[in-house]
């Protein structure tokens, strides 16, 4: 018998923006492949609509609506640290990566 409980864990990752903002990444395996497959392939022209589309599954629409209010270079930081944890990768090296 080969056991792995003790290498998986059932947490979901959070990821928090500042004291009023913090989520919690929902990191399922058919989300993030929904995810993925939104942001390649979703016949969206706009990446921006793909972003929102993308964060909406991974985050909710209510706390996906709060990051309007972030300036633009804010809203990328936050994107990418939200998918890098639904990918259950650290920010830094996922964002020299993309």
């Amino acid at each position: 018998m080969i056991d792995i409980s003790e290498k998986l864990s059932n947490a979901r990752p959070v990821v928090k923006v500042n004291d009023k903002l913090i989520f919690t990444v929902n990191d399922e395996k058919n989300n993030v492949l929904k995810m993925q497959y939104i942001l390649k392939n979703d016949g969206e022209d706009n990446d921006i609509k793909k972003l929102n589309a993308a964060l909406t599954l991974l985050i909710g629409k209510e706390n996906t609506q709060k990051l309007d209010c972030l300036s633009f270079g804010d809203y990328v930081k936050v994107a990418t640290a939200v998918i890098a944890a639904a990918l259950g990768m650290e920010e830094e090296p996922f964002r020299k990566g993309i």
